[in-house]
C-alpha cells in the first residue's frame, strides 16, 4: 500500500482545521504526460551482395549420457568441447526476400578443443569456405569446389546454417516496442527452425500446443558509443516421444529450447552486433515391456552456447 508523505499529511490537517464548514482543497500535482521511449525493431536487416562482416565467435558444445537398468549399474558418460572462429564473412548472393542465399567465409582461425584434450586446427588461417542455400539445407565447400572435411563441414552447418528462419521470421513484430515489451513467437516459424536444428528428436507433425515462447525488448546499452537494444527471443517444445529410439526402447516425454540475445544498434543501420545463442535439448527413452531393455531408461541431455562479436564493413 502507497503511504501519504508527512508533508502533504499535515498540510490538510492544518487545512481542515482552519475551516471547518468548508470541505478542504487538496492540489494534486498533475499527472505525467510523458510517453515511455519506445523503439522501431528490425529483427531482419536486408542483406545486399557485397555486404562484409567480420565474426568472433566462441562456442560451448555439451553432452550427458545417462543409462540405468532397473536400478542395476548405472553408466553415466560426459563430452565437452569448445570452438573458437574468427573471419570475415562477405556476401555473394541473396534471395528475392533479401536474405543472404551464398556466403564467402574468408577463415582467420577455426579450433575445437575437446574437454581435456589437444586441440585440433579444423582449417588453416587465409582458408576460404562457400556457404550456399540449398533444398531445406545449407551446403557448404571450398573456394574451388572441393569437399570440406567432416569436421570442418560439421561445426560451419553448426555456426553459420543459411536454410533456418531468421530471428524477424520467429519473432515479426510491426509494432514498435518500449523497454519490457513483449511479442509473441511465430509457431510456424520455430516448427521449422527446430526441426532444422534437431532433426533427430523433432518430430514432423509437431502440434502447435507443443510449442511456446516470445520476445522481449530487454534493455537499452551503449556499445562503444553506439546506442544499441538488446532483444531476448525463446522457443520451447515439448517433445511427446523423441524419433529414433534405441532399439527395445520408446521414447518418454522430453524438450527442446533455444534462448537468443541479440543486440543491435537503435538507428537500424547494420544487423547485430553481439549474439549470444543457448540451446538445450533433454531426450529420454524407456524400455520396452517384455522385452530385453523392460525396465532400462536412458536420459540424454545436450547443450550449445554460442557467442558472436560481430563489426560491419562499411
Amino acid at each position: 500500500m502507497s503511504r501519504i508523505p508527512l508533508a502533504v499529511a499535515a498540510l490538510a490537517v492544518a487545512v481542515s482545521a482552519c475551516s471547518k464548514d468548508a470541505p478542504p482543497t487538496v492540489v494534486r500535482p498533475p499527472a505525467s504526460t510523458k510517453k515511455a521511449a519506445d523503439y522501431e525493431l528490425r529483427l531482419e536487416r536486408p542483406s545486399k551482395v557485397g555486404d562484409r562482416r567480420e565474426v568472433q565467435l566462441t562456442a560451448t558444445l555439451a553432452k550427458a549420457i545417462e543409462s540405468n537398468a532397473g536400478g542395476k549399474n548405472p553408466l553415466a558418460k560426459s563430452d565437452k568441447y569448445e570452438i573458437f572462429f574468427k573471419g570475415t564473412l562477405r556476401t555473394l548472393a541473396v534471395t528475392e526476400q533479401q536474405r543472404e542465399s551464398k556466403t564467402e567465409i574468408a577463415v582467420g582461425q577455426l579450433i575445437l578443443k575437446p574437454g581435456g584434450g589437444a586441440q585440433e586446427n579444423v582449417l588453416d588461417a587465409g582458408a576460404v569456405v562457400v556457404a550456399e542455400l540449398g533444398q531445406g539445407a545449407t551446403n557448404y565447400r571450398t573456394a574451388a569446389g572441393g569437399e570440406l572435411g567432416e569436421t570442418a563441414a560439421i561445426l560451419m552447418l553448426k555456426l553459420f546454417p543459411l536454410h533456418t528462419p531468421t530471428p524477424g521470421q520467429l519473432f515479426p513484430t510491426d509494432a514498435r516496442q518500449p523497454v519490457g515489451g513483449r511479442w509473441s513467437l511465430d509457431k510456424e516459424a520455430a516448427r521449422k527452425t527446430l526441426k532444422a536444428l534437431a532433426p533427430e528428436a523433432v518430430p514432423d507433425g509437431l502440434a502447435a500446443e507443443h510449442l511456446a515462447g516470445g520476445a522481449q525488448l530487454l534493455r537499452t546499452l551503449k556499445i562503444g558509443g553506439v546506442d544499441c537494444l538488446e532483444i531476448q527471443s525463446s522457443a520451447v517444445a515439448e517433445l511427446p516421444a523423441p524419433r529414433n529410439p534405441p532399439k527395445g526402447m520408446k521414447g518418454a516425454p522430453s524438450s527442446y529450447q533455444f534462448t537468443v540475445n541479440e543486440t543491435y544498434p537503435v538507428a537500424n543501420a547494420v544487423g547485430p552486433v553481439l549474439k549470444v545463442t543457448q540451446a538445450k535439448i533433454r531426450l529420454k527413452f524407456q524400455g520396452v515391456p517384455g522385452t530385453l531393455q523392460e525396465g532400462t531408461t536412458i536420459d540424454l541431455q545436450a547443450s550449445e552456447l554460442i557467442e558472436e562479436k560481430i563489426k560491419y564493413i562499411p
